[in-house]
């Protein structure tokens, strides 16, 4: 997955609840299903962007096993990207339904 699409998938996760690259990536496989393959590696170049734009934000944090992670967290210019962004593809998707089931 590329562009806008990646970003709204992070921002929509992040909203839930803070996390870290591998989980991210794990969380998103198991929400599609495994039908999108996602790795933490190329997920980072997105994350980088996305808090270059001020979407989220990252800190590091030492879970049980004396680890520490870098976790991202979304920020008010985040779940408003994503709020603004989902009302969007509501209306591109219901635009594309009703072309695809008009007849001519």
């Amino acid at each position: 997955m590329k562009g806008a699409i990646s970003i709204l998938l992070l921002l929509a996760l992040l909203k839930k609840n803070d996390s870290y690259g591998y989980q991210i990536a794990k969380n998103l496989n198991i929400y599609s299903s495994k039908q999108i393959k996602w790795n933490a590696a190329s997920m980072y170049p997105v994350l980088k962007k996305m808090e270059s734009k001020k979407l989220i934000k990252s800190y590091w944090n030492i879970d049980d096993f004396d680890r520490p992670r870098k976790y991202y967290q979304i920020l008010k210019n985040g779940i408003e990207e994503l709020e603004s962004n989902m009302n969007e593809m509501k209306l591109v998707t219901g635009i594309i339904e009703a072309i695809l089931k008009s007849e001519n």
